[in-house]
């Protein structure tokens, strides 16, 4: 016997939760004994006396206080629009909504803005949004501690245009990542990264970025450090392709996931982090053979680890489908709270939660530095039901080639634990990145499964720059995991150093996600000067001998300064001859017709007259 007078309010999540004598604690016979059986995954429904039906608004998570906070949106088929000044507050230990009026001067009216919670500093940033076809563009930060509001004073090089129906993200490095969204004119595709340390904004210029939308959604994995952009509107239509934007490399892919739903705009999305999914619900979409405006009620799910969707199966009582709804995800207990929306009926204000079941494995998380050793113990047994394991972008099917494969070996520590082990040699010719770990099953004809993600941090490789020897430059490199506080030294060669070789310790900082240095190199450009050098790399995480630098963050080229050339066969500069200019490197050229330049002084075309 487990419990013993048990009583229920009908809205606990879990027997748990409701009053009873004890554990194990009882006065009962075996006559009076009773089982439970209980539906781990579906929608609750916890709809009471709140706010006022919606769309347009958001709905975001305060893990501290274990509350769900509801800002701005509209019902504008009611002409009724709410203002951000106005909170209301879903405390769930208490399941209970409560109206807050927050202090100081607040956002004007607004929907279609975005609102993310930064754990740093306890509060809720709010941006952008719109207003009877007037667009916004500043940042607002909700104080929760003192419920109040304050305009955050954001500077950049290129701020974003006001916008709204955009999608937005925190990373762990109290940056907010803005994609998208529509304007005054269009929709968007810009990528906006504004730093909460130095209130600043900057922009990715990466290339193959998604095509422009608005009602899309966007995620961010931490793990990864990757922004998932899904679906959209266009402009023309709906979408349904799925983007992963790299923080570590400032590049975008599409992902081509097994199973994809169907194009939409207007759906909510949280990431799962425990499970490693990306998690959407509700939406609108045009059918495409009646040509009418539906809806969707289904939760659907990518599992980075399968690289592919599923659909989760229905309950029997969940809300109706709709477009706009909010959710905030609760990660402690992996659900997800949704409040209102609209559809063809109209608006709603009905508050739902989506359980999901418990995980039956935990993925594995591996993280390994390049040119280090790395060793994994395995705490869990049933990932050694396998025959093999293999690190690949994509885990492919028994039998099926992969040119990216790396094994991971399976060994018995000194204590008996199982282990999984990466050959050093294996790590300094990885690329850096996220792999998936991929089991094989221990039948021969069993499918290859994902049973976690593997990091490998260090400098991305064939990175270059130049410099002129005797004047200062400035290098910049990318990597995965990298540290400012990472040693770094310029050498002819990584790895093993002899006692006469050339050593110059090199002093990083980080700006935005570059790693930068400024070089001088103090040399007689007529001196004999290597052509190449590395700077060698070795993480913070180990304290490092001359020989541990053995990778290589990029390499530099050394290049005769401006006035100087580098004949050919030479092995040192030569200063530019007459009627040439010298811009630096290795050619001469000739002064245009009927012009002169005096000898080892011309740098320029403008030299020649």
């Amino acid at each position: 016997m487990l419990m013993d007078r048990v009583r229920c309010s009908g809205t606990e999540i879990s027997l748990a939760d409701c009053a009873f004598r004890g554990w194990n604690v009882h006065s009962c016979s075996l006559r009076e004994a009773a089982g439970v059986l209980c539906d781990v995954e579906g929608w609750s429904d916890f709809s009471g006396t709140g706010p006022e039906a919606r769309q347009g608004h958001t709905l975001t998570w305060d893990p501290q206080s274990k509350q769900a906070l509801l800002l701005g949106g509209h019902a504008s088929g009611r002409f009724q629009f709410f203002d951000l000044a106005s909170i209301w507050a879903y405390d769930w230990p208490r399941r209970a909504w409560t109206a807050i009026h927050a202090s100081g001067p607040a956002p004007t009216t607004r929907a279609g803005h975005s609102a993310n919670f930064d754990p740093a500093s306890h509060s809720i940033l709010v941006y952008a949004g719109t207003q009877s076809g007037v667009y916004f563009g500043e940042m607002w930060d909700l104080l929760l501690e003192s419920m109040s509001w304050h305009l955050i004073n954001a500077s950049g090089a290129v701020a974003p245009t006001p916008r709204a129906y955009h999608s937005a993200a925190m990373d762990g490095g109290r940056r907010l990542l803005a994609f998208g969204g529509r304007d005054s004119t269009s929709e968007l595709d810009d990528l906006h990264i504004f730093d909460l340390k130095q209130q600043l904004w900057w922009t990715s210029l990466a290339p193959m970025r998604p095509a422009p939308r608005s009602q899309h959604s966007a995620t961010w994995d931490a793990l990864t450090s990757v922004l998932l952009v899904h679906g959209g509107w266009s402009g023309t239509g709906y979408l349904a392709d799925l983007h992963a934007y790299s923080w570590w490399s400032d590049s975008w892919e599409e992902l081509l996931p097994a199973e994809s739903p169907g194009p939409r705009a207007g759906h909510a999305a949280v990431w799962d982090v425990a499970a490693m999914g990306l998690v959407i619900y509700g939406g609108e979409q045009r059918s495409s053979s009646s040509g009418q405006l539906g809806y969707e009620d289904r939760v659907r799910r990518y599992s980075f680890l399968s690289d592919s969707w599923m659909e989760h199966g229905q309950s029997p009582a969940q809300p109706g489908a709709r477009t706009e709804p909010a959710v905030a995800w609760d990660g402690s207990s992996r659900a997800m709270l949704s409040f209102g929306g609209a559809n063809g009926d109209g608006y709603h204000a009905d508050l739902w939660r989506y359980s999901f079941a418990p995980m039956l494995e935990e993925p594995l998380i591996i993280r390994c530095v390049l040119g280090q050793q790395c060793v994994q113990s395995l705490n869990d047994s049933s990932l050694l039901n396998a025959s093999a394991f293999t690190l690949q972008r994509h885990c492919r099917p028994a039998g099926a080639s992969s040119t990216d494969a790396t094994t991971l070996e399976l060994l018995e520590q000194p204590d008996g634990a199982p282990a999984l082990f990466v050959e050093r040699s294996s790590l300094l010719s990885m690329d850096p990145g996220s792999y998936r770990i991929c089991r094989q099953a221990t039948s021969p004809e069993g499918p290859s499964s994902g049973a976690g993600v593997f990091i490998a941090e260090g400098p991305f490789h064939e990175q270059q720059a130049s410099c002129f020897l005797g004047l200062t430059c400035r290098l910049a490199w990318r990597g995965v995991g990298l540290s400012a506080d990472d040693q770094l030294e310029l050498r002819k060669r990584c790895g093993r150093l002899d006692p006469e070789d050339f050593r110059h310790a090199v002093q990083a900082r980080q700006e935005n996600s570059v790693f930068v240095a400024e070089l001088l190199l103090e040399a007689d450009p007529a001196a004999p000067a290597p052509e190449l050098l590395h700077l060698c790399w070795c993480p913070r995480q180990v304290p490092c001998a001359p020989n541990d630098f053995t990778v290589s963050a990029l390499q530099l080229h050394l290049l005769c300064p401006p006035g100087w050339f580098l004949p050919e066969a030479a092995a040192s500069c030569s200063r530019c001859p007459a009627n040439h200019y010298c811009p630096g490197g290795e050619e001469a050229f000739d002064c245009p017709f009927s012009s002169t330049a005096p000898p080892s002084a011309s740098r320029s075309l403008r030299t020649c007259w």
